[in-house]
């Protein structure tokens, strides 16, 4: 179903005072149609009632008759046959609302001349099928590349109603979630597509609940395949739920996390193996721990009396197993494992466990004879507390790595003072540049007035001259009338 077709504006609430928005759209999709000349009258006509409105709420955005009038606007004036003087009067005119000059700043200036292309491109390859393994990824890609693009953009997912019909494309999408290809990104555009259709509150928790299966049926498999993006679209779509306020209250139900993340957890030790000799395998599993620990914080951070308690306790039991990554490159994965230990800190059932582990695992750290591991993990200890009798080991790792922190600052604000210098420097010289240049324009400038003087005082004299010239033509003329006048009477 298009937004600007002919059964988009089938609400009837409010219709008196959208009428004029939506006319606007029937006649500019009668323009774009036929080019006529009575569709470009109608255009002006009705953009004519629309700047004129009293009312600036007919502007505001988060109306389906709102996206589309705008939406129909913008492509009927990048016509050149287009009534654009028409067009600016009603840009002016709505700019005066804040919400909607926001939005006209802020949301539409999405439309680009490649979208729609972009936008059928990408459908096409997601509806294709996926048989060769090469089109499975070709598919993938373009569902990540979809959702980014419609995600919290309304104009974007009206150029996609326009370019598909979306009946089948959900057909089709919730087939691919079904068969576990490309599922967390399936379930995010379904969720997009739900929100700008129906609105954010009109997800149902069954909905949520099949998205939430899918998505943590994608997690284990992204554990075991070691697939640092089906990660993080795990992440990102389980923040997206937890940030809406009615989707949070549905995760917070859903009855199988305990079961789903048991499974993940059991391979989350085989995530962090890697050979010693293979970087770029190390820096894959560092990825994906850290996506893994962004998922657990989320899901740590929701309300602590509505989690399942059996969720609490498997997470306790994991401990050993969640805190691998200080082991693994702490400078990478370190500040978000520290978020995960702090959500657990959090609560009563797990927390003096999990400091038990934690100061079991830095101090072990802290012991070592690698000095950067050692600052790395102080960057990570500096707010916890130990037992006595490890603080006076723990203050003289801390002494030494301040003096070392110390002189890093000292050469680090030298450098930036030299940059400094060196800069001022270079304004100074620009600066003298501009003023001998403008010294020299003064001058050519002063010249070229005098020259000027010079000519005019040369004209005023040629002109002085001249009218000598013709009053002595005239005296000579009168001179030798009077000749011959005198001539003539001495004759007679």
């Amino acid at each position: 179903m298009e937004v600007d077709s002919e059964t988009w504006n089938n609400n009837v609430t409010d219709g008196a005072k959208f009428a004029n928005l939506k006319a606007f759209v029937n006649a500019a999709r009668e323009f774009e149609a036929t080019h006529s000349e009575s569709a470009i009258n109608l255009m002006t006509r009705y953009l004519g009632l629309i700047a004129s409105s009293c009312d600036l709420s007919i502007f505001s955005p988060g109306r389906s008759e709102v996206c589309a009038f705008f939406s129909a606007l913008w492509r009927v004036m990048c016509d050149a046959r287009g009534p654009h003087w028409g067009g600016v009067a009603v840009l002016s005119r709505a700019s005066i609302e804040p919400n909607t000059r926001h939005a006209l700043t802020h949301t539409y200036n999405w439309q680009e001349s490649y979208l729609s292309e972009l936008m059928k491109t990408l459908t096409t390859w997601i509806l294709s099928p996926m048989t060769e393994p090469q089109h499975r990824v070709i598919g993938h890609k373009s569902l990540t590349v979809l959702v980014n693009v419609c995600n919290g953009n309304l104009p974007a997912f009206y150029a996609l109603m326009r370019t598909v019909d979306m009946k089948d494309f959900v057909v089709h999408l919730i087939s691919l979630k079904d068969g576990g290809y490309g599922g967390v990104e399936v379930c995010r555009l379904l969720v997009c597509l739900s929100k700008s259709t129906r609105g954010s509150g009109s997800t149902r928790q069954s909905e949520v609940h099949s998205y939430l299966c899918c998505t943590m049926r994608t997690l284990h498999k992204a554990i075991m395949d070691k697939d640092e993006t089906q990660l993080l679209h795990a992440y990102t779509f389980l923040n997206d739920l937890c940030s809406d306020e009615n989707h949070r209250n549905y995760v917070m139900t859903y009855p199988h996390f305990a079961t789903a993340l048991k499974e993940s957890l059991q391979d989350i030790e085989m995530l962090c193996t890697i050979a010693s000799n293979d970087m770029a395998e190390a820096e894959t599993t560092s990825s994906c721990l850290r996506n893994l620990l962004k998922f657990l914080t989320v899901l740590m951070s929701l309300e602590e009396g509505r989690l399942p308690s059996e969720l609490l306790s498997l997470l306790c039991e994991g401990l050993p197993t969640i805190l691998v990554p200080p082991a693994l490159e702490p400078g990478k994965s370190g500040l978000q494992w520290l978020q995960v230990v702090g959500a657990l800190c959090e609560m009563g059932e797990t927390q003096e466990r999990v400091l038990q582990e934690v100061r079991k695992l830095l101090c072990a750290g802290l012991t070592s004879s690698n000095g950067s591991r050692r600052r790395q993990i102080l960057q990570l200890v500096k707010h916890h507390y130990f037992p006595s009798d490890q603080m006076s080991q723990i203050s003289d790792i801390a002494t030494s790595s301040v003096m070392e922190l110390y002189g890093y600052k000292i050469t680090c604000m030298e450098q930036r003072l030299h940059s400094h210098t060196v800069a001022l420097q270079n304004i100074e010289s620009e600066m003298k540049a501009r003023e001998h240049k403008a010294e020299e324009r003064l001058k050519q400038a002063e010249a070229e007035t005098r020259a000027i003087q010079k000519k005019l005082e040369q004209q005023n004299r040629l002109y002085q001259l001249n009218n000598q010239l013709e009053e002595m033509k005239r005296v000579q003329e009168m001179v030798a009338k009077l000749m011959s006048k005198s001539a003539s009477t001495a004759a007679t």
